[in-house]
């Protein structure tokens, strides 16, 4: 399961804060959703954290990472505290990426064929600063709760039939933090533009069952809608 002991108590505690009758809140403050759709971006070192893994062990010919982007989607909702600042809950689904590694172990080639798929709850404080009445800059920092699911299938040169493997899922609470900005078009609806970044995914690549490769970063680039209640 995803670490959701802290994820809830940091989550009532920034709509807690959103609750709270402020001296500064006005028409400002109030309840919205939002939601957005974009691409996300991988970024690992997948050869040399394989290489480390079979140091003395086995030899790598080829280890790579199938394409670095994927489709990514993002919709929760928030509290507007006051002009300068809201509190966000969000699921992220950053799609999924693949991998291709072959090594030689004892005489034993091994063409593996891998798939990384990431996804999370995200708590987040909201900086706003506006710039005119309709444009606002913002700066997003929070918690990441992820779920990293590996599976990968292939062939094992002498063994009969096709090999596959599912890992168990990789759960996580990390830091987060990203930019973005907005362009209200009436009281109820805006368009939002943003950037999200989250770090430290995974475990390093080791021949174990759980530990199936560590991404440095995955960014998220993504453009969607809010609409205030």
């Amino acid at each position: 399961m995803l670490k959701r002991s802290l994820l809830p108590r940091v989550t009532v505690s920034l709509l807690a804060l959103g609750a709270m009758p402020l001296a500064s809140a006005s028409d400002d403050a109030g309840w919205y959703l939002t939601g957005s759709v974009g691409s996300a971006q991988y970024r690992m070192d997948i050869a040399s954290q394989i290489r480390n893994a079979c140091a003395g062990l086995c030899s790598v010919e080829s280890a790579t990472l199938d394409g670095t982007n994927a489709t990514s989607y993002r919709f929760g909702g928030g509290y507007q505290v006051n002009r300068y600042l809201a509190a966000e809950v969000a699921f992220v689904d950053l799609g999924d990426v693949g991998s291709h590694y072959r090594m030689v172990s004892t005489g034993v080639t091994s063409d593996i064929q891998g798939k990384y798929r990431l996804d999370g709850y995200q708590v987040l404080a909201v900086g706003r600063w506006p710039v005119t009445e309709s444009i606002a800059v913002l700066g997003k920092l929070g918690i990441f709760a992820s779920r990293l699911r590996y599976s990968e299938a292939g062939t094992v040169q002498f063994q009969q039939g096709p090999y596959s493997f599912v890992a168990p899922h990789d759960n996580a609470t990390k830091a987060t933090f990203g930019l973005g900005a907005e362009y209200r078009l009436d009281p109820r609806w805006a368009i939002r533009v943003d950037w999200d970044r989250y770090q430290g995914i995974g475990h390093g690549f080791a021949l174990t069952e759980s530990d199936n490769g560590r991404f440095d970063s995955v960014d998220s680039y993504s453009v969607g809608i809010s609409y205030r209640f």
